[in-house]
């Protein structure tokens, strides 16, 4: 049910960005963080979306993941580009 995934997304989002960024050693933190966007686009946190995408972006940097790294700076483009910050957006999507 929508409405209870929205609840315990709202009430484990931290953790979440916690786990990404405790964790950035491992593969599984770059794919919680990208798995986590589409919560994060429905909920429109879009500032906690992009702290939780940059630390999934340092995992998968740490870990040498091509697929995380592209997937990421895609995702981060389009938040920047969506809070009109179009130059940040375009250094992600470089």
């Amino acid at each position: 049910d929508e409405a209870a995934a929205f609840a315990w997304f709202e009430t484990e989002e931290e953790n979440i960005r916690a786990l990404v960024r405790a964790d950035s050693h491992h593969k599984q933190s770059w794919r919680l963080a990208y798995n986590s966007t589409g919560l994060y686009e429905a909920a429109g946190t879009t500032v906690d979306m992009i702290a939780c995408m940059t630390a999934g972006l340092g995992a998968a940097r740490h870990t040498h993941s091509a697929e995380g790294q592209a997937r990421l700076l895609t995702k981060l483009g389009l938040c920047h580009s969506r809070e009109g910050r179009h130059d940040e957006a375009l250094y992600h999507l470089r």
